[in-house]
C-alpha cells in the first residue's frame, strides 16, 4: 500500500491473524480492494497450512490478517462493495474445472465449503488453457460493481470474451451469465475488466490478434 506519489509505503507481508514484521518468504499477490478501501484480499501459496492458493483478508493499515479459504485453489478474488463477501474462481483437479464462487469474508470457508454459493460453472483457467486464453485468464481479474454484477472473462460462447453475472444479496446467482463484451475474432480476447461507479463505466483489455497489435 500507498500513497499515489509513491509515498508512504507498507508491506502486508504478515503473519496469519497477528501483526508482526513482514515476512517476505510469503508468496502473496493478486491483492483486491473493497469499495472504500479499508479491506484488502490477496492470495497465497506458501503461507502455512496452505496446501494449494487461498484467500486471506487483512485491514488497509495491515494490522490484521484472517484466512478466508482453506485447501482451495483459487485464481482470481475480489470483494463486494460492502466488502462482507468475497468472489473468486477455485480450480477442482479432479475436474480440471474451474467454478466461480461467492462466499462470506467470515467465517473461514473451510471444508466442507457449506458457506460458498456457486454462481457460474466450468469458468476456464490457466490450469486448463493455452495460448491467447492462458494469457487471459493468467491475467484475468474479477470485478464487483455497484450494479451487483461480476465481471469476469469466459470462452461460454467459443472465445475468451468479457462477461457479468448478476448476484442476489446472499451471493447466490441471479439469472444466467451475459456476454458484456465480444472479442473481434475465434483468435482474439478481451478480459481483466474494471469497473469505475462515478462514471457507471466499464475499462478493460482486448487482444486485437494478428495485424492488430498486442493488448
Amino acid at each position: 500500500r500507498m500513497k499515489p506519489d509513491g509515498t508512504d509505503k507498507r508491506l502486508f507481508h504478515i503473519y496469519p491473524s497477528t501483526p508482526a514484521e513482514p515476512n517476505l518468504t510469503y508468496n502473496e499477490f493478486h491483492p483486491a480492494a473493497s469499495a472504500d478501501g479499508s479491506r484488502v484480499v490477496f492470495l497465497s501459496d506458501n503461507r502455512p497450512q496452505v496446501t494449494g492458493t487461498d484467500i486471506f483478508l487483512t485491514d488497509r493499515m495491515g494490522a490484521t490478517c484472517v484466512r478466508v479459504t482453506r485447501d482451495l485453489h483459487c485464481e482470481s478474488v475480489c470483494l463486494s462493495p460492502d466488502g462482507a463477501r468475497v468472489a473468486f474462481k477455485d480450480y477442482d483437479p479432479a475436474t480440471n474445472k474451474y467454478n466461480l464462487y461467492t462466499a462470506p469474508v467470515f467465517p473461514l470457508n473451510a471444508p466442507p465449503y457449506t458457506n460458498r454459493k456457486l454462481l457460474v460453472s466450468d469458468v476456464k483457467g490457466i490450469q486448463n488453457t493455452t495460448g491467447l486464453e492462458k494469457q487471459c485468464y493468467s491475467e484475468d481479474r474479477l470485478t464487483w460493481t455497484s450494479n451487483d454484477e461480476i465481471l469476469f472473462c469466459n470462452d461460454r460462447s467459443g472465445s475468451p470474451w468479457l462477461h457479468r453475472q448478476r448476484v442476489n444479496a446472499d451471493g447466490t446467482p441471479d439469472g444466467a451469465p451475459v456476454v458484456v463484451a465480444l472479442a473481434l475474432g475465434t483468435d482474439h480476447g478481451c478480459w481483466s475488466a474494471q469497473w469505475s461507479s462515478r462514471f457507471n463505466e466499464i475499462y478493460s483489455t482486448i487482444d486485437g490478434g494478428t495485424g492488430l497489435g498486442d493488448p
